[in-house]
């Protein structure tokens, strides 16, 4: 199952030839503004955009590009995966390091019949279905168990980007029920003024009986949002 996801993500991944620089530019500006950011997204796009100026910390420090727990602290923005992703892999000892790499072949090194290609590099995400099975996986990484506390541990503000919460990330919703977040801003889109109704009914329903106060605004507002960053769809 987790190598047909990888080499469907392979699939449909826009190619590094069609990422402007200034797109990820744009993307790392914004994260930057932050001093966290969590994303529960497989894809490269946040690395690439992390990578293409300073000012983003992903805490793999170590000389092999390893995380280790000892040394978490920083001044700066630190971006978290919450469930991985292609540029991570699980080390035989439940530890994740990061694929130094900055171009199309990281991608390409998931293609088909080319996912797994020794012991030690076993992707790193969570492709379980059931909530219970999400947790274990995440349980079983030394990172992923750090994401997740941080994300329970979270604290003031947080906004959702281009993430509608289904049933499948509950235990992204708990986490967020129980951490000590004020205010929870939450984008919405849509082409009728109905289903945006409808989005913000069901995001009341999730945290419906917590102390959070909900904010909703509209995601092309939001500058990552912006149509600008859009590309074209050929590959």
């Amino acid at each position: 199952i987790k190598e047909a996801l990888i080499n469907t993500i392979h699939a449909v991944h826009i190619p590094w030839r069609l990422v402007q620089p200034s797109t990820l530019a744009t993307i790392n500006a914004e994260l930057a503004t932050y001093a966290t950011v969590f994303t529960s997204n497989y894809d490269l796009l946040n690395y690439w955009a992390t990578l293409h100026a300073p000012g983003i910390d992903d805490l793999f420090r170590s000389a092999d590009s390893s995380f280790d727990l000892r040394n978490t602290r920083t001044d700066i923005t630190r971006i978290l995966y919450l469930h991985g992703g292609l540029h991570l892999v699980r080390n035989l000892d439940g530890t994740a390091r990061k694929l130094p790499s900055t171009d199309s072949t990281l991608l390409s090194s998931f293609a088909i019949n080319n996912t797994i290609k020794t012991l030690d590099d076993v992707p790193l995400f969570v492709s379980e279905g059931k909530v219970q099975e999400k947790l274990k996986s995440i349980r079983s990484s030394d990172y992923l168990s750090f994401c997740y506390e941080q994300l329970l541990s979270h604290e003031g503000a947080l906004c959702i980007f281009g993430h509608d919460l289904g049933p499948q990330d509950k235990h992204l919703v708990d986490a967020i029920g129980q951490a000590s977040i004020s205010t929870l801003a939450i984008s919405v889109s849509g082409r009728s003024d109905g289903f945006i109704r409808q989005q913000k009914r069901r995001y009341l329903e999730l945290f419906e009986g917590s102390a959070v106060e909900l904010r909703f605004f509209t995601a092309r507002t939001h500058p990552l949002g912006n149509p600008a960053l859009s590309v074209p769809v050929e590959r």
